[in-house]
């Protein structure tokens, strides 16, 4: 077995029988499933477990963080801190909103429920998880928030529809006093729809007469509906759940969206307002000294806060703790899934899965542990922290190249000097013999046919290490192919060859 022979396989697409007698490395899974969770503490955890030293990995996180915080960009950290004092008993002491349930809930819980709210496709599918999430972890206290301030905001817009627009938000009571709820929630259209609505779901046949008289029963359901909806509100805040089920009754779908997504956007405005707040907890975590900021200048705030973190991180082994969860936070890989198995004869075969329904294959023989090592996690390295899988391939293979072109350039020149060596030797000799009798003297024949030798093996030798390094230069340098919708569509021979190596002569 070597590299091109596992090549045709896959590109016979005989994977499976490839595979039949391999053996899975289970942490390779393991490790792709807790990073795209964003859970570095089990992610440290799994290299205890399976005695990895994950220094290839983490050094790659770390230089991603280091990337995304030069962009001044408010360390997630700091947000998913502020989130999780929100949700504490330490709330009021930090002079924050108390939304905290009552257990409180743990950091995994906490990062899933931060990254569900900041999704940047928050839809209709987000918004029933956060829902099932909100019942499940009893956060009451955060849907009431939800409620209250995306109607806030919803009662505002539609005040400004109808009305000019205030200089800054009014308060519910004062919008209902001025223009009331009939024309906030716009009765004569709800009834209209709530009518037509359930109409076009009854199908069965009726004359005009069992029309207007379904139509007129229906209206007055709708009314009646809307009658207990205005009569929550004179004691608000109410309960947000009736007024969640009386707006589905009505068949206020659209609305009821609007005003739970401008809640969630009011949440994540204050989240984002506050993380000042949060990267004090951060700095007390990781032992940093959070910079001195105003609260009223984000802007400024994100760029002090991610440059002193970056700073006093890459100084300290907490702060590689930190720039490690700072990059699982911000990673937008597009790697899903893969498995990494080993082959007969030491080699080994990583398949990755990537967001584009592409499967890449990269492949080559590591007999040692650390050599197994340093392969799988390169590979998930290269992978996790580029946002295209062949980019990362490419660069994953070119760095193999590079780490191996001495030793390859070296073996070359000692086969092109071995393979010419007859040759060399043996026109040395015939020249060194003309020379023998033609001019005389066994010493100078001697000299010459040396030194015939010497400048041929050194041709020779340099002839052999100038030749390109590319990825069928060596077994360990990995082999790559990548297949789409069934179909081959690269593979490692259109990869870039090493350069060259530079020779002077003088």
């Amino acid at each position: 077995m070597n590299k091109m022979g596992i090549l045709n396989q896959i590109k016979l697409n005989r994977t499976a029988s490839l595979l039949a007698e391999a053996q899975e490395l289970d942490f390779f899974r393991r490790i792709i499933e807790e990073v795209n969770a964003r859970n570095y503490p089990h992610l440290a955890a799994l290299g205890t477990e399976h005695s990895l030293s994950l220094t290839l990995l983490y050094r790659a996180l770390e230089n991603k963080a280091a990337e995304i915080l030069r962009h001044d960009v408010m360390p997630k950290s700091c947000e998913i801190a502020l989130l999780d004092l929100v949700l504490s008993s330490r709330a009021e002491e930090r002079r924050l909103t108390n939304l905290a349930p009552l257990a409180e809930l743990d950091e995994t819980e906490v990062v899933g429920l931060y990254f569900l709210l900041f999704n940047p496709q928050f839809g209709g599918n987000e918004m029933e998880r956060l829902n099932v999430l909100m019942e499940e972890l009893n956060l009451r206290k955060m849907r009431d928030y939800i409620f209250d301030r995306g109607l806030q905001r919803w009662f505002n817009i539609r005040y400004r529809m109808i009305k000019a627009a205030p200089e800054k938000n009014l308060p519910i009571s004062q919008i209902i006093e001025e223009i009331g709820l009939p024309v906030l929630f716009d009765e004569s259209l709800v009834l209209r729809h709530y009518v037509a609505k359930r109409m076009e779901n009854d199908t069965q046949a009726r004359d005009m007469k069992e029309d207007l008289y379904l139509e007129n029963t229906l209206r007055a359901e709708a009314a009646e509906t809307l009658h207990h909806l205005y009569a929550l509100f004179e004691s608000y805040p109410f309960d947000f759940l009736h007024f969640k089920e009386l707006l589905l009754n009505l068949r206020m779908e659209e609305e009821l969206a609007r005003i739970e997504l401008e809640g969630i956007n009011q949440l994540k405005d204050y989240i984002r307002a506050k993380s000042v707040i949060g990267a004090q907890e951060v700095a007390l975590r990781y032992d940093f000294v959070a910079p001195a900021t105003a609260g009223d200048d984000l802007a400024a705030a994100r760029k002090a806060i991610a440059g002193s973190f970056l700073s006093q991180a890459l100084k300290s082994k907490k702060g590689g703790i930190f720039l490690r969860a700072e990059a699982l936070y911000n990673l937008n890989s597009n790697l899903r899934s893969g498995q990494c198995f080993q082959l007969s004869y030491g080699y080994l075969l990583a398949l990755l899965h990537t967001a584009d329904q592409a499967d890449h294959y990269l492949f080559g023989r590591y007999s040692s542990r650390i050599e197994q090592v340093n392969f799988t996690l390169g590979v998930l390295g290269a992978f996790l922290c580029q946002d295209s899988g062949q980019k990362a391939a490419r660069g994953f293979i070119r760095s193999y190249m590079e780490s191996l072109a001495s030793e390859i350039r070296v073996g070359n020149a000692v086969k092109k000097t071995l393979y010419a060596l007859p040759i060399i030797l043996g026109l040395a000799a015939m020249v060194g013999m003309v020379y023998y009798f033609t001019a005389g003297g066994i010493a100078g024949a001697v000299a010459l046919a040396a030194a015939i030798s010497a400048i041929g093996v050194a041709i020779a030798a340099k002839n052999g290490y100038d030749e390109e390094v590319t990825a069928a230069s060596h077994e360990r340098i990995p082999e790559y192919l990548c297949r789409q919708q069934g179909k081959v569509i690269l593979t490692a021979i259109n990869a870039e060859p090493l350069p060259q190596a530079e020779t002077k002569v003088e």
